[in-house]
């Protein structure tokens, strides 16, 4: 049973994405409200925005537990596990190898 993230962690959760990824995603076809921006974005719930940090972790980071956990969570279309394993790998990635 899926259960909803509290607005702190996807606070705390969306500032870590931010600052790894640099930048929020662009959506085509769609234009997201201000609110949305403000708030941290949309990596919790939204593939368009979480997919981009799954590629950046899979391409620079050698964490493979963490991936085979995200592929799971992606298989079974689990958006909010996935959102907590980005960000504990990144968590992790600015601890011991000096990320940002």
């Amino acid at each position: 049973m899926k259960t909803e993230l509290k607005n702190e962690l996807i606070t705390e959760g969306s500032g870590i994405i931010f600052d790894f990824i640099g930048e929020h995603p662009i959506k085509t076809g769609a234009k997201f409200t201000l609110e949305e921006y403000v708030s941290g974005g949309l990596y919790h719930k939204s593939w368009d925005w979480l997919m981009p940090v799954i590629k950046k972790i899979s391409d620079e980071l050698s964490y493979d537990w963490y991936m085979d956990n995200i592929v799971n969570h992606l298989l079974n279309n689990n958006i909010q596990g996935a959102f907590e394993l980005c960000i504990d790998a990144i968590k992790i990635f600015n601890e011991r190898d000096g990320g940002n």
